[in-house]
């Protein structure tokens, strides 16, 4: 039985599972590097280096995805389970992009005591928009496995959709929230808010990384909109161009910019500031006015995120 509308073709899923593969030693690579190198100091406002590190797990499994996801449309377009593993993998490998995403971002808001111009409660912030994201992810998972399944497959199909009006969703809103945080973080006075270097390329590398996905994201509801007859599903040119080709790219963006800027650098800039600033006789104003620097206790409980 032929599960595709064309003939895959294979130099490209070759090429595009090799560039991903790469990717996934280079970054692995670096994710080393940049833990090892962690200089660790005594302030009241860091992460553990096992949550720093925690934050690009999720880039690195999205890269895996998409090497198992592209090597299986090398194998024969009639079989089932070749054909189940490439649709699922490949469908739902930029969720795991968008937890980098959405967890280094809030990380450098903490770091930079810039809460305030979160949208969403500071505390939980980063916390929704990965339960939004992992709510994507099981309806596009459960959606493509459906899908393999002639007499499920239209159901299979509303669920993706389903999915993927989820993601654009949730990455429309944060898409808004980092355009207003560069606005923002500027024009902010207080010591801690005042973004170095490292913090804005990082910021605008992840909102170019957003704004990849969100395209991905939207031809690819509107090929199940389509459905199996429509413009995108029969023709495989959409699948390089719209997908993996951005799928590359933020793969490429978030990867080769870990040498240089990346969440571990921020934290020391962030950790320098806090040891050099008499915390104790800074005027009211000049800090977020609600954490208590007095109460250990307390401020602790504040700088405690989950992500």
């Amino acid at each position: 039985m032929q599960y595709y509308s064309y003939t895959p073709e294979k130099a490209a899923a070759i090429a595009f599972a090799i560039i991903f593969g790469l990717l996934v030693v280079v970054s692995f690579f670096f994710i080393i590097h940049m833990t090892r190198n962690m200089k660790e100091f005594t302030v009241p406002r860091q992460y553990k280096k096992i949550q720093l590190l925690g934050s690009y797990l999720p880039l690195l499994v999205g890269c895996i995805l998409e090497v198992i996801g592209y090597a299986a449309r090398c194998f024969n377009p009639n079989l089932l389970v070749p054909y189940i593993i490439q649709s699922v993998f490949i469908l739902i490998a930029p969720a795991y992009y968008a937890a980098t995403t959405y967890m280094l971002f809030g990380k450098i808001a903490h770091l930079l005591f810039a809460e305030k111009l979160l949208i969403l409660p500071a505390k939980y912030n980063t916390l929704i928009m990965v339960l939004g994201d992992i709510f994507s992810l099981l309806l596009q998972a459960s959606g493509g496995g459906l899908m393999a399944n002639q007499s499920s497959a239209n159901l299979g199909s509303h669920i993706v959709i389903g999915g993927l009006f989820v993601q654009i969703a949730f990455f429309g809103l944060f898409i808004s929230n980092e355009f207003l945080f560069l606005m923002k973080i500027h024009k902010v006075p207080c010591e801690f808010v005042k973004p170095t270097k490292n913090a804005v390329v990082l910021i605008n590398l992840l909102l170019l990384g957003s704004i990849l996905i969100f395209i991905r994201s939207i031809v690819r509801t509107a090929e199940f909109i389509e459905g199996y007859d429509g413009v995108i599903m029969t023709h495989e040119w959409f699948l390089y161009v719209f997908d993996a080709t951005p799928m590359f790219l933020t793969s490429l963006i978030y990867t080769l910019s870990m040498p240089w800027c990346n969440i571990f650098k921020i934290q020391e800039e962030s950790t320098e500031v806090q040891q050099n600033s008499n915390i104790a006789g800074l005027p009211l104003n000049m800090i977020p006015k609600d954490i208590n620097f007095e109460n250990k206790n307390g401020f602790e409980e504040y700088s405690s995120y989950i992500f």
